[in-house]
């Protein structure tokens, strides 16, 4: 969960009793439930009985682990910058994972040992239908269309993305070679040279804490950064984004990260005044746009 990691990170600080309460409490959501049906074995004879309806949750939620096993793998991609798996790429994978289970579903093929059924119960016709609905909610994100909280579970977008759909219609405008989509934008990958810079000119520093593997970073990403009022006040900041979770250098700055905040919690942002580098203000996880422009508002006064 991604609480734990703050919550471990916390101990560090000297606290001990609350972290404690914390993974007692999340560790007996996990074992509730054998240590219920040990104290009740009678409760298991209620269970329903395994059928063709359980073979259908289990082919339905292999190709879910299917699409999963496309985050986690361009996570690894991500870390140790391959440059493989593509958001373009990532999205192909999705929609056509949905469009087989779909099809499945549908008697449009068979697995295995089963036979192509000759005609479709209402069951398996419902099931279909959130696969089909995924799969075409997905194709505008083909054209670089953002796909809301989704956006989070896939390869943040490059500056060297070309449209799938685009690609085969049109000549796909590609970014400067050796240029990323974050320097395009104004983001520095080093915090001394942010540092230095912001000796120089007096403006503040927003230090974005993140990660190639983190869900979260990439849901602040995608839904809130590019909100008008955030992105109008980043203007009035020196941006510099670090991942600690990079193959190379993450090691190096989780270690600057935990000296400066106190936490390895992803994400994590530093506002810091530009003339004697003094913290002013910090916050960690997901933030709601409204608190997240209010803690801006926090370096722009200073």
């Amino acid at each position: 969960a991604p609480f734990v990691g703050a919550v471990i990170a916390a101990t560090a600080t000297g606290q001990w009793f609350a972290p404690i309460m914390v993974m007692i409490a999340f560790s007996a959501a996990f074992a509730s439930p054998f240590v219920m049906l040990a104290i009740f074995p009678s409760w298991l004879e209620s269970l329903p009985k395994s059928g063709t309806w359980m073979t259908w949750v289990k082919i339905a939620l292999g190709f879910i682990e299917l699409a999963a096993a496309v985050k986690f793998i361009s996570n690894a991609d991500l870390v140790w910058q391959w440059g493989i798996v593509s958001r373009p790429f990532a999205i192909s994978i999705w929609i056509a994972l949905s469009l087989l289970a779909a099809g499945y579903f549908l008697g449009l093929y068979a697995m295995g040992h089963e036979k192509r059924p000759t005609s479709i119960s209402m069951p398996r016709f419902a099931l279909s239908l959130p696969f089909l609905v995924f799969s075409i909610y997905l194709i505008p994100g083909l054209l670089g269309a953002s796909l809301g909280l989704w956006d989070a579970w896939l390869p943040p977008k490059q500056a060297t993305d070309v449209s799938v759909v685009r690609s085969v219609m049109l000549q796909a405008p590609r970014g400067e070679p050796g240029t990323s989509l974050e320097a395009e934008e104004g983001w520095l990958d080093d915090l001394d040279e942010a540092l230095a810079l912001g000796q120089e000119t007096g403006e503040p520093i927003f230090i974005d804490f993140t990660g190639y593997t983190c869900t979260n970073c990439r849901a602040m990403e995608t839904q809130v950064f590019p909100l008008e009022e955030v992105s109008s006040r980043f203007e009035n900041f020196i941006k510099v984004r670090l991942y600690t979770d990079d193959g190379i250098k993450g090691p190096e700055l989780q270690k600057r990260q935990f000296e400066l905040t106190g936490t390895v919690a992803l994400p994590t942002y530093v506002l810091l005044d530009g003339t004697s580098s003094q913290k002013i203000a910090q916050v960690s996880g997901y933030i709601p746009a409204e608190e997240f422009i209010s803690f801006l508002d926090k370096g722009i006064e200073e």
